[in-house]
């Protein structure tokens, strides 16, 4: 059960970081 919790958070990280990478290129070109 906690491997599942882990697995998730992991993506969970992943995504936001993909998200804050993706609005701080978004910064530096506009």
């Amino acid at each position: 059960m906690s491997n599942i919790l882990e697995g998730a958070h992991l993506i969970t990280q992943g995504e936001v970081n993909k998200f804050l990478l993706a609005t701080l290129l978004c910064g530096l070109i506009g």
